[in-house]
């Protein structure tokens, strides 16, 4: 049974609460935070759901439980903002830990609800959310090691590269060259991590991510081999027609050589790439607007 602060926190947050208020009521009241209503929503569910990113930020920082899912039907906060389209709460609630795997009632994740309701933004912010720990792990020695995977000072310019939305060849390879130039210096441990991240994401039945794991890899290892202004001008050369022939082998290499050929994904790329021919914009619009 709601408390009578709890009540009045939930009507806060189910609307567009003052934040002032949430403050002066977390402070002073002695109540659980996810204490939820009847139908088993918490106020960060509420708050997510009406786009109150202040709030929600609030309620996290009081320990909010961002993974909550007794709600009735199934729902967590983040299926909640998701399926309202508000992308700013998405990345916060993933930045404070809200697993993507979950599912509802009806067996349904975050992902394919927003998918189901159109709030494709929402989508794309879940399946390019990468958090700086998952590199932080492979910045520390392990076991028999005498050195850690990733030099430390190579993981926020790496995290940043991952967290790119698009992984267009040309746009990864300039990023390289203009913000994160040490990365192609650090190349065999760089392009080793990113494996292992694909790996990882593998077994967590993550296609996307892992696809773009390789990808990454693959221009950088490029990047290192071939030098980064080799790279775009071979990238950047089209034919007198306008094709960009040499663009479209590359992706087709890097597609080439993804070690899992199980991927559902890769076979579905790979189908709609046998139907087109060789020389086309094809493999841009597959890869170059990956989300």
């Amino acid at each position: 049974m709601e408390t009578k602060s709890s009540g009045t926190l939930i009507e806060l947050c189910s609307n567009d609460a003052d934040i002032a208020e949430v403050v002066k009521l977390l402070s002073s009241a002695k109540f659980s935070v996810d204490e939820p209503d009847k139908d088993g929503m918490t106020p960060l569910m509420h708050a997510a759901y009406r786009g109150n990113l202040h709030v929600c930020r609030k309620l996290l920082e009081h320990k909010a439980a961002v993974n909550w899912n007794s709600h009735k039907d199934g729902y967590t906060a983040l299926m909640f903002a998701t399926i309202a389209g508000h992308k700013e709460v998405v990345w916060l609630l993933l930045e404070n830990g809200a697993k993507t795997n979950v599912v509802n009632g009806v067996n349904k994740t975050a992902v394919q609800l927003g998918s189901f309701v159109g709030q494709h933004e929402c989508v794309r912010v879940i399946n390019n959310h990468f958090s700086i720990s998952q590199l932080e792990y492979y910045t520390t020695i392990k076991g028999l090691e005498k050195v850690p995977k990733l030099d430390p000072a190579n993981a926020a310019p790496l995290h940043g590269l991952i967290s790119m939305h698009t992984i267009h060849p040309v746009k990864v390879t300039l990023s390289l060259r203009s913000s994160c130039p040490q990365l192609l210096a650090a190349q065999s441990s760089v392009c080793r991590v990113l494996q292992l991240l694909r790996e990882k994401m593998e077994k967590e039945e993550k296609e996307p991510q892992a696809l773009k794991m390789h990808c990454l890899s693959f221009v950088v290892e490029r990047c290192a081999k071939n030098g980064v202004d080799a790279l775009l001008k071979l990238l950047l050369h089209c034919r007198e027609d306008g094709v960009a022939e040499s663009l479209d082998r590359f992706l087709r290499q890097c597609l080439q050589e993804y070690p899992n050929l199980r991927s559902q994904l890769l076979r579905e790329m790979v189908a709609t790439l046998a139907k087109t021919p060789p020389v086309s914009q094809s493999s841009y619009q597959l890869i170059g607007t990956w989300k």
